[in-house]
């Protein structure tokens, strides 16, 4: 398997964004004489990001509810209401149904860049964390996504170090991966984000790449410690192996949440450490099994390792929940065009990070990570 190039180190490097089969600047490929991909988003035209269309963008008031506690994890559900329709359709939908299709960037791959072809008329949504799986290894998404029509090259970082050899064309839709791995991610990618700014990007790709190799040990450890044997040192098959999956089964009995929930704000033990919200309850409750099984994993690592268990100590106040979800409103936006539809939009202070996915004025998916 080749070396990963680490996107966040080194921006203008061509080892850095030129892997096996080469791809230059717009997603061209030596065998198509340097021409972007058909239907490659090259970053121009209507939506494509620039100014938000209604003055500046901030993160909304929001208020939480009445917790539910499932073990050491608790959730403070956000509820909403549906509203229009999304407009777009997300991600595990349209490659089951065929409306999109996700391979490697050529026939030899590139480690932190997928290729993604929309072949329906609304746009996909991918979000952050979600599990590729497939192809020539398994990859999980550096951000959030809404990708148009056409082929769009997408940033994703690998999660099985130990295989790089087909084992399909195209990828599999998997799970979503856990809260630790989304959260160190989220500032690797804001990390990424700055190096770059002011910078003429030569792919819209670039800026939002992720560290590797810390990828990597998280995995090894997460291997190590649940004792998961793993020929390729694979991510998906901890989450898969009979023990844990049975575990984090457990945490769906008592998580039941109004049928309007939006958002969670989520804690394990006594801290809250995230915010997640989407556009919708419709989109929310379509992705909320997964995104459980994400925050369940790590507040059972942590109970195994003897953090606070909210049942013994009892769980933070609905206040500490509220004002978490609020301390993106007290910070000016940072936003930049995404690689996609829209704008990519960051808040960051000394306690926490806020990311987001805004198009047309409306915010498809936030999340606020607790730092430390």
């Amino acid at each position: 398997m080749p070396d990963s190039p680490h996107f966040h180190s080194y921006p203008n490097s061509p080892d850095a964004m030129q892997g096996p089969g080469g791809v230059g600047p717009n997603g061209s490929t030596p065998d198509s004489g340097g021409r972007p991909h058909e239907g490659f988003d090259s970053g121009s035209g209507p939506g494509s990001g620039g100014s938000p269309p209604n003055g500046p963008i901030s993160w909304p008031v929001l208020v939480p509810g009445a917790p539910v506690t499932s073990g050491p994890l608790t959730v403070f559900p956000i509820e909403g209401e549906n509203g229009h329709s999304p407009g777009y359709t997300l991600l595990a939908d349209a490659i089951k149904h065929g409306q999109a299709v996700v391979t490697e960037i050529t026939e030899g791959g590139q480690v932190p860049v997928l290729l993604l072809d929309n072949r329906s008329e609304e746009p996909v949504l991918a979000i952050q964390g979600e599990e590729l799986v497939g192809a020539k290894q398994n990859r999980t998404l550096n951000v959030s996504i809404l990708v148009a029509r056409g082929k769009t090259e997408i940033p994703v970082t690998c999660i099985e170090q130990g295989r790089w050899g087909y084992r399909s064309r195209h990828f599999d839709s998997g799970g979503i991966e856990h809260y630790k791995l989304r959260q160190a991610k989220a500032a690797m990618v804001s990390s990424s984000r700055k190096q770059m700014h002011g910078r003429r990007r030569r792919r819209r790709v670039e800026g939002y790449g992720a560290d590797q190799g810390a990828v990597w040990r998280e995995v090894d450890s997460q291997l190590a410690q649940h004792s998961v044997p793993s020929p390729t040192s694979s991510m998906s098959d901890v989450y898969a192996s009979r023990r844990v999956s049975s575990r984090l089964d457990r945490f769906d009995v008592g998580m039941k949440l109004p049928e309007a929930t939006r958002g969670v704000v989520v804690a394990f033990g006594q801290r809250v450490v995230s915010a997640e919200v989407f556009e919708c309850p419709m989109v929310f409750q379509k992705l909320w099994p997964r995104i459980l099984r994400s925050y369940a994993f790590t507040a059972m690592n942590e109970l195994a390792n003897g953090q606070d268990h909210a049942g013994a100590n009892g769980g933070p106040t609905l206040e500490q929940a509220e004002t978490f979800l609020l301390e993106p409103c007290n910070v000016e936006a940072a936003p930049e065009d995404s690689v996609g539809l829209g704008q990519d939009v960051r808040w960051e202070a000394n306690g926490f990070l806020a990311c987001s996915l805004f198009h047309e004025g409306r915010m498809l998916h936030g999340t606020v990570y607790a730092r430390g």
